[in-house]
């Protein structure tokens, strides 16, 4: 067997510390540099889209029609029909006059 090799110390010299900043000094630093701008955004708009399925949701409920309402399953909306049709909705807004197009339900099995 070879001998081992002896590592060297080394001497790491003492640094002067850093002035730290505050917390609110780096609060308004991270405020300031907008970095979650679009975050915010995104944000606000995921409620106004939350808001808009509640509203279409309950205006449906409301109308009184026999079925069960699924909302948040496999789309904004499932209606279960009594005859067991199936009705999907996707709820969203659109900032152009936009039309509606239907499709036939469909039977569950």
């Amino acid at each position: 067997m070879g001998k081992r090799k002896r590592r060297k110390k080394v001497n790491v010299k003492p640094t002067a510390a850093k002035p730290v900043a505050t917390i609110q000094e780096q609060l308004k630093k991270y405020f300031e540099s907008n970095i979650f701008s679009d975050s915010v955004r995104g944000a606000s708009s995921a409620w106004e889209g939350f808001q808009r399925q509640t509203i279409y949701i309950c205006s449906r409920i409301a109308e009184g029609v026999k079925a069960n309402y699924l909302p948040e399953t496999v789309e904004d909306l499932a209606v279960i029909f009594p005859d067991e049709s199936l009705e999907l909705v996707q709820v969203k807004q659109y900032s152009m006059n936009a039309r509606v197009t239907g499709c036939p339900s469909m039977k569950l099995r």
